[in-house]
Formats: C-alpha cells, sequence, structure tokens
C-alpha cells in the first residue's frame, strides 16, 4: 500500500530536460534569478543534474542548493515540477533558460 496522499494523483507533474545555454553556465547571478523566478510558485520545483560524484538534486527555491549544481554551459538538467502550478512553473522556468538568463550570451 502506497504511503502518497490520496490527492496526489490529480497533482500536475512535469519533467522536462534543459540545457544549460548561457556562456557562464549556472553562476551566481543566474543561479540568484532562479531561485527568485521559483520561489513565485507553491510547486516544488527540483533540478536533477550529473555532477563528478553521481546525480545532484537540487531545490530551485535555494540559493545553496542551485549552486551546488555546479551546472556550466551546455549541462543537461532535468526539471521536475510538482503541484498545482507546475505548468506555469515548468514554463517561466524552461524560458529563463532558453532566454540564458538574460544575459545575452
Amino acid at each position: 500500500m502506497s504511503a502518497e496522499p490520496a490527492n496526489a494523483a490529480a497533482e500536475p507533474h512535469i519533467e522536462k530536460r534543459i540545457t544549460v545555454v548561457n556562456k557562464l553556465g549556472l553562476h551566481a547571478r543566474a543561479a540568484a534569478k532562479l531561485v527568485k523566478l521559483a520561489a513565485r510558485f507553491d510547486s516544488a520545483i527540483k533540478l536533477a543534474g550529473a555532477g563528478s560524484s553521481g546525480v545532484k538534486t537540487a531545490d530551485a527555491k535555494s540559493i545553496m542548493d542551485v549552486m551546488m549544481l555546479a551546472a556550466t554551459q551546455g549541462s543537461e538538467l532535468k526539471l521536475v515540477v510538482r503541484g498545482g502550478d507546475a505548468p506555469s512553473a515548468a514554463d517561466a522556468i524552461c524560458r529563463m533558460f532558453a532566454e540564458r538568463f538574460g544575459e545575452g550570451e
């Protein structure tokens, strides 16, 4: 028997692959922008990426977690969003990555 809440199945769950395309990667300023955006949503937002010691998972609402991903340009991350506003959260985060965090490169 599952320990999940009865409403968990009805809660939107989105998984997407995103690539860090900006020249400086997910550095401090980009990470801060991501955390600020993620904080606007109620959904749980996680990022996972491969590191030298295996897969690292980060809470996108935690600056320390995001920085510990050490995602450089070209890194592929898995975005997992779970919650009532998951579709709009996933769209906004994917758009931020695609727009290079507003850095132009």
